[in-house]
């Protein structure tokens, strides 16, 4: 058998396979737009109280942090450790609490914007 006449499609196919293996996906993702701004008080407040701060799970005395006020929050938003756990990680809240398991896509965003807008008040 003569391998000089598969040379060409051996080219051919490894050429193809090759030019296939470094194509990338595009994920196309719009900006988030914080039309207004968020503030503790007038939007994460509720958002807050209603995911974190709730009987057993970030009240006052809790290991981990008081989300009870924003004053007692304060710590946990100058380290940057209430925006690196929502909104990097987004393992806050966990799939064990015993309260909401994860964030609407909406009130990630409020979050989102309340943290782009350095946590209003």
């Amino acid at each position: 058998m003569n391998y000089k006449n598969f040379l060409p499609i051996y080219i051919v196919l490894l050429a193809s396979l090759a030019s296939c293996s470094f194509d990338k996906l595009e994920v196309m993702v719009d900006p988030l737009v914080c039309d207004t701004p968020v503030t503790y008080t007038n939007q994460a407040k509720a958002i807050i109280e209603t995911n974190c701060s709730y009987t057993g799970c970030h009240v006052s005395g809790f290991a981990s942090g008081d989300f009870t006020s924003y004053t007692s929050m304060e710590p946990m938003l100058n380290q940057a450790k209430f925006g690196n756990r929502v909104v990097t990680q987004q393992n806050m809240p966990p799939e064990y609490a015993t309260g909401p398991t994860m964030l609407t896509e909406e009130e990630l965003n409020i979050i989102k914007c309340w943290i782009e807008n350095d946590y209003a008040e």
